[in-house]
């Protein structure tokens, strides 16, 4: 087996991520395995133990917007709450908005950070990236 790289899988170094022979897989470490032999001798060799990946804050924010979403009812109160329900009334009766972004928003069940009907609404109503942000935040925190 020939070990190319190792690192911990999270910030408790209790497993190890080997990638040997162009395969990766997950083990525990310290181990009593025959792979302990050959870790040691990888060491021993001069190698290190790759610390864990500190992600990159603008991915982790993005992939935060892409898989969060709220509940129907989370969201109508969170805009209830922020004062923005007589603003989206408004809108929603004037007959020059999209009819489809009327249709979503009277019969979604859920909306998503990044959904178009989100995306559309929330500059119309003032809202930028970060309150929206917050707005999705506060929104998950309530229950009915």
């Amino acid at each position: 087996m020939n070990i190319q790289t190792i690192q911990y899988q999270d910030e408790s170094q209790v497993n190890l991520i080997v990638v040997a022979d162009n395969k990766s897989f997950t083990m525990p470490w310290p181990c009593r395995t025959w792979h302990a032999a050959l870790i040691q001798a990888w060491l021993d060799a001069g190698n290190e133990i790759a610390p864990v990946p500190t992600p990159d804050p603008a991915e982790v924010l993005n992939d935060w917007r892409e898989s969060t979403k709220v509940s129907a009812f989370q969201a109508r109160a969170a805009l209830l709450q922020a004062g923005y329900m007589p603003d989206i009334e408004t809108l929603m009766a004037d007959p020059a908005t999209d009819p489809l972004t009327v249709m979503a928003w009277e019969s979604a069940q859920f909306f998503r950070r990044m959904s178009p009907t989100v995306l559309e609404l929330a500059p119309v109503l003032g809202i930028g990236d970060t309150e929206l942000d917050d707005l999705f935040r506060f929104a998950l925190t309530i229950y009915a």
